[in-house]
């Protein structure tokens, strides 16, 4: 039951699209505050030397943030930044034939993502 469960969220985040008038108005926001940001904070600081760092620092945070949102949003694919699928299903499956040994209680039961119980003492 917890594995359909998990498997039924999972398929939540492939099945529900992220709104795209969303995406679309944080990518407007996003424009209108790399214009805005150097005149506000040439405003707030009066420096010809900090406005530029700062307004480089901020707008780069908000933009790394945006692509980063944008990579994380279907985490199931074959991009460099998506789940490893295949091994992890591959894990599960050793861990599940360990289960069907005669003494059960002490197979490995582990995997990449889940620490051994030998790792955690």
């Amino acid at each position: 039951s917890n594995g359909m469960q998990a498997y039924h969220h999972a398929m939540m985040v492939v099945i529900v699209p992220f709104p795209f008038p969303f995406a679309q108005m944080l990518t407007y926001l996003l424009l209108g505050f790399t214009f805005l940001a150097p005149f506000m904070v040439l405003q707030f600081t009066r420096s010809v030397v900090f406005s530029p760092i700062l307004t480089f620092i901020g707008v780069f945070g908000y933009a790394g943030t945006d692509s980063i949102a944008k990579e994380i949003e279907n985490p199931f694919g074959e991009d460099a930044n998506d789940l490893p699928l295949l091994g992890m299903h591959r894990d599960y499956n050793n861990s599940l034939r360990e289960l069907l040994l005669p003494h059960p209680h002490l197979a490995h039961i582990g995997g990449p993502w889940r620490p051994s119980s030998s790792m955690t003492g």
